[in-house]
């Protein structure tokens, strides 16, 4: 399923308003990496969808995150319906998806987090 129909941009705008859309977030790193730019994309927060399908050949390298500052921002995942989003397991859940496809498809990537730490 790709992250147009998992996860959209509606929700991704609730957490950055006013941004570029997933979309042309998207068209313009593919073109940044055309003109033989490094390019990187921070997946941070965690959030359902697959971005690892839309950044393969886009990216050189992958940053993935948790949301920091979680305990101020838990009633706003609540109001999206994103509650079980703030979970230590959907967390490592996530990560452990996110890894195992950036490593099958050879990409670049870096942890940023440890669970409990």
């Amino acid at each position: 399923m790709s992250f147009e129909k998992s996860f959209g941009d509606a929700v991704a705008k609730s957490f950055e308003p006013g941004a570029s859309s997933v979309k042309e977030r998207l068209k313009s790193l593919e073109q940044i990496r055309l003109s033989g730019t490094k390019t990187f994309a921070f997946i941070g927060p965690l959030l359902p969808g697959n971005l690892v399908d839309v950044l393969e050949g886009k990216v050189d390298r992958v940053f993935i995150d948790r949301m920091n500052y979680l305990h101020s921002v838990k009633g706003f995942y609540r109001d999206l319906g994103l509650e079980r989003e703030t979970t230590d397991r959907f967390f490592d859940e996530h990560r452990k998806r996110l890894v195992a496809e950036l490593r099958k498809r050879k990409m670049n990537f870096e942890v940023l987090f440890k669970i409990g730490g």
